[in-house]
């Protein structure tokens, strides 16, 4: 299931890398921040490897 091995993993990195701009933009619909948006990288690839897991097991991918 090639699709698990590559395609998923790379659109989950491309979806996470899109909350930058959307914290950027939504200061102008009245959105405020009592801190600046900070990124966990080691977070997003444990999270990342996690939904892989679950979508192995539901499919049961070699």
């Amino acid at each position: 299931y090639p699709i698990i091995r590559g395609c998923v993993p790379k659109k989950l990195l491309v979806y996470a890398s899109k909350y930058t701009h959307e914290f950027e933009d939504s200061h102008g619909f009245g959105w405020k921040y009592d801190t600046e948006p900070s990124h966990d990288w080691s977070t997003l690839i444990a999270n990342k490897n996690a939904e892989l897991q679950r979508l192995t097991a539901i499919y049961k991918c070699p």
